[in-house]
């Protein structure tokens, strides 16, 4: 399994400090950024879960929640959200954060959130990938039938109907199974 990639956000280092030494083992890739431009260097590379201290960019930190989500729009972020400052917690949510966490926090709960998260963005890879998948087995038999090879392009179209109908059949009946 490869490791969990989490990009802790804040301008107060000791915080951050602080918060990556709670992360320990081989499940956790954890990176740092305290300004803008540290942000946009860390999403060069792609990254799981961010944690973005609201309680030192404020409003600040709102802007920059845009910006991450244009970087990399799977990427799932948690607000940490500074006491009294619901509004905050309000426009994250409104501007695609995951979910938020108000300060102080339990670290179990933060665990908790982070994995989450993860999942979350799994499932979205997941989906994202069939879609994909999808669209270019469609372009492939529309490229074909154009050329006129319409039976081809028929049999691609079939043979990706009865996959979807397995794959569909197959989670029902993992689905009746759990029940």
């Amino acid at each position: 399994m490869t490791a969990m990639r989490v990009l802790l956000i804040g301008c107060d280092e000791v915080f951050r400090h602080h918060l990556k030494g709670h992360f320990g083992g081989d499940q956790w890739t954890i990176y740092e950024a305290g300004t803008t431009a540290e942000v946009e260097e860390q999403l060069e590379e792609e990254m799981d879960v961010a944690l973005l201290d609201l309680s030192s960019f404020q409003e600040k930190g709102l802007i920059l929640l845009e910006k991450i989500k244009k970087l990399q729009p799977l990427l799932q972020v948690i607000c940490l959200i500074p006491k009294g400052k619901l509004h905050l917690s309000i426009k994250g949510m409104q501007q695609g954060a995951f979910d938020d966490v108000l300060i102080p926090f339990s670290w179990s709960s933060l665990l908790n959130k982070i994995k989450e998260a993860f999942d979350h963005k799994l499932q979205l890879s997941k989906g994202k990938q069939g879609l994909w998948s999808k669209l270019e087995t469609h372009l492939m038999a529309a490229s074909l039938a154009e050329a006129g090879a319409q039976d081809m392009a028929r049999e691609i179209l079939n043979k990706d109907q009865k996959k979807q109908q397995r794959s569909t059949s197959k989670k029902k009946k993992d689905n009746d199974t759990k029940d």
